[in-house]
């Protein structure tokens, strides 16, 4: 039994030793393969680290600013450069022309450059891609070793004539005689927030001029206003006035959509003055008050010339209801120049009903949820 085991670690201890070698040469391959590997592991570390080295070193660049003298309202580059101070360049020179200079106009030239003010970086560019991307962000690529910023957004200097774009100037044809007349000021200060406004022009209705404009442009209500040709150097601007005006041949913007009240220049008479009834019960102590009708008018931008109370009880009262087939008050009674309200139109018919004459007439209840009233055809019952 002995003999037998002896046999059997002999014949197992000959096996092992027969792959032996094989052993040894594959944890000399495993052994060599780590150390190729470390070494490739060390390389990209090295590499990584060189590059983030490398992309902290600063793109050495050349700035040149083209202005344009005199234009204190010209394009203030001040963004941009602010801008340019985030991205990793280094300025190594910086040059300023006025557009007049003979070195500018080369430059203008070379670069095709449309408006002033401009900068130009010149640089290794395509060395930075990080850096190119950044400030193409911002410029307008040229060639690999240029860039180009030119504003958008007036007032600039068109590079070729010389012309200063984006100065717009506003003529405002007023109405001072029609105190109730809508104000255009708002309007005007809104335009403010996206235009250059650099002179506003009043003219008077009723004067000389004042019927020139209305001549030429064939304006049908005062007040109204025309802006300047430069206006159209605005992006998007033509676009958006198109829900307000038209743009003229010789390219003024002109307001074409009324705001009442206004005076009609062909009837010269003034339009949107709203008279008002308020047709109430005055025995139903708990009605509603009436005026609650005014205030939402108001909100329409309605205005009031003569507002008057009357019972149901008095003869004039007896005529309204009867006139206008009235059931429940209270009430209001508008006459026919609330149609000059845009908006008011869209809605009336969901509250009330328009008569033969053109007075409109409330009779929804139900719009005032819980509001009480006198219901006139129970009374007669």
């Amino acid at each position: 039994m002995e003999d037998m085991a002896k046999k059997i670690k002999n014949r197992t201890r000959k096996s092992f030793d027969k792959y032996v070698p094989f052993f040894l040469l594959l944890i000399g391959i495993l052994f060599i393969y780590n150390i190729f590997t470390l070494f490739e592991t060390q390389q990209a570390v090295t590499d990584a680290i060189a590059a983030i080295e490398e992309s902290a070193i600063p793109l050495d660049v050349t700035l040149t600013v083209i202005t344009y003298p005199n234009c204190d309202d010209c394009y203030d580059l001040t963004d941009v450069m602010d801008a340019l101070a985030s991205v990793n360049i280094n300025i190594v020179a910086q040059n300023e022309l006025q557009s007049t200079y003979e070195d500018a106009k080369a430059l203008i030239e070379e670069y095709a450059i449309e408006k002033i003010p401009a900068i130009i970086l010149t640089g290794q560019l395509n060395e930075k891609e990080a850096v190119a991307r950044e400030l193409k962000t911002i410029f307008e690529k040229i060639s690999e070793t240029t860039m180009l910023f030119q504003p958008e957004t007036p007032v600039y200097v068109n590079a070729a004539s010389g012309e200063i774009v984006g100065r717009v100037q506003i003529t405002s044809l007023t109405t001072s005689d029609c105190e109730q007349c809508q104000d255009l000021s708002t309007m005007i200060t809104a335009l403010k927030q996206v235009l250059i406004i650099t002179d506003i022009h009043d003219v008077a209705y009723g004067s000389a001029e004042a019927d020139s404009l209305i001549a030429q442009y064939g304006l049908e209500f005062a007040p109204t206003i025309i802006l300047s040709s430069d206006a159209e150097a605005y992006i998007g601007f033509a676009e958006s006035w198109s829900n307000y005006g038209t743009v003229e041949d010789d390219g003024s913007f002109v307001l074409r959509q009324s705001v009442p009240p206004y005076i009609d220049t062909t009837s010269m008479e003034v339009v949107g003055l709203v008279d008002i009834i308020y047709l109430v019960d005055e025995s139903c102590v708990d009605c509603y008050d009436v005026n609650i009708h005014k205030t939402i008018l108001q909100g329409f931008g309605m205005v009031f010339d003569e507002e008057r109370i009357i019972d149901i009880s008095s003869e004039e009262g007896q005529a309204l209801i009867a006139q206008y087939n009235i059931t429940k008050v209270p009430t209001v009674i508008l006459t026919s120049d609330a149609e000059n309200y845009s908006v008011f139109e869209q809605v009336w018919m969901q509250v009330g009903t328009i008569a033969e004459d053109g007075s409109y007439i409330f009779t929804n209840m139900d719009q005032l949820q819980g509001a009480v009233y006198t219901d006139l055809a129970d009374q007669e019952d």
